[in-house]
């Protein structure tokens, strides 16, 4: 990491060179006396960040800065100010500056925090620049290099081939398609706002979990509950209960899932293909246990879809008249899991206690 360090004190420049060298052996530190001189060097090698002092005869700091950007040089500048410079340091920042710290203090320790930020605004610049050439490449060169290779493959269907050369070659042709319409897709998001990927994050999310949920609620309201109801007769009120409730929630999700932009709860239980419960090789307490494990993992997943959004961002992906319809659903949707819980959750308690069949339970949802 080749720094550019320009001072008017020799000493200084010294003192400079050694202990940002000494304190992170990356980087390799060469010095200039005036603002000139560093134009003169940055013109002729290349350099991955500058620090310079404000206070220079002829020409200042920001003077230097200011010509280096108005020459379109963007390499990350740290300027370096007197203690009640706070004005300069603004000018600075005004101006292009990516940092400013004050010449004051202990040297050892003023020396190692700046070398720490010449490194992070150096890694900062590398990681720029990288994604820059990463999205020409995107743009241009993939997209068109995969065109080219398309192309060819179609000119090579004219000649007389055997059928399995032949229906090979119109796999990978059909594949190199699907290719460059990704990277068209993957064009398109780029050049989408932080708000609109927020927004696409969003849809993915409800889509996934409201989809899982919804299957859940389902089967948790038909064949499960039906079959526990079968061998478990005595807490009939307290599944009917459970049952009642976990329509209710359907009913929440398959609102929601009508208000929300994109999202298709039936398509995502479908592609999601959560495994059913196997009623017939567990006992009625592994049942219990299974249920209301499941029902705890809805309530965070509810918990955290209503905390990891607000209305802002629902507005964006809200078909319905009010937004804040979305949070009350959910409220609903977890105030119901803990009610379904605490009931699972007395089951097993009577259970323990050996509540035999056929005898009536004492307390009200038994």
């Amino acid at each position: 990491m080749k720094v550019l360090f320009v001072d008017d004190e020799p000493d200084f420049l010294e003192q400079a060179e050694h202990f940002l060298e000494e304190k992170d052996d990356r980087l390799g530190v060469e010095t200039a006396t005036s603002a000139d001189e560093g134009l003169k060097i940055l013109g002729e090698e290349d350099y991955d960040a500058v620090a310079s002092d404000y206070k220079m005869p002829e020409k200042n700091g920001l003077e230097f800065l200011e010509e280096l950007r108005e020459n379109g040089d963007d390499i990350p500048f740290i300027i370096l100010t007197g203690k009640g410079r706070e004005e300069v340091a603004m000018k600075a920042l005004n101006l292009g500056a990516d940092r400013y710290f004050q010449k004051t203090g202990d040297p050892d320790n003023q020396f190692s925090m700046l070398a720490d930020a010449l490194v992070k605004e150096i890694k900062n610049r590398w990681t720029e620049d990288r994604n820059k050439y990463l999205n020409t490449l995107l743009s241009h060169d993939l997209k068109k290099n995969t065109k080219v290779a398309k192309e060819n493959l179609d000119s090579l269907k004219d000649l007389n081939l055997p059928s399995k050369a032949d229906k090979y070659l119109e796999t990978t042709s059909e594949a190199i398609k699907s290719g460059i319409e990704l990277i068209e897709e993957t064009e398109a998001t780029k050049n989408k706002t932080s708000e609109e990927k927020v927004s696409d994050v969003i849809l993915r999310s409800l889509n996934r979990f409201l989809g899982f949920a919804y299957w859940s609620e389902s089967q948790l309201q038909s064949s499960n509950l039906l079959n526990l109801y079968r061998r478990m007769e005595e807490y009939k009120d307290t599944l009917m209960e459970i049952a009642h409730k976990s329509a209710e929630h359907r009913s929440l999700l398959e609102e929601m899932g009508s208000n929300l932009k994109h999202v298709d709860l039936e398509k995502s239980v479908q592609e999601n293909g959560v495994e059913e419960l196997d009623l017939e090789a567990k006992t009625e307490d592994d049942i219990i246990a299974d249920l209301k494990r499941r029902e705890k993992f809805k309530l965070n997943v509810y918990r955290k879809l209503r905390s990891s959004t607000n209305s802002k961002t629902i507005s964006k992906v809200w078909k319905g008249e009010n937004p804040q319809d979305y949070f009350g659903a959910f409220d609903r949707l977890i105030e119901g899991k803990k009610q379904n819980i605490k009931l699972f959750e007395r089951i097993e308690k009577k259970r323990v206690l050996g509540v035999s069949p056929g005898k009536k339970p004492t307390f009200s949802y038994l």
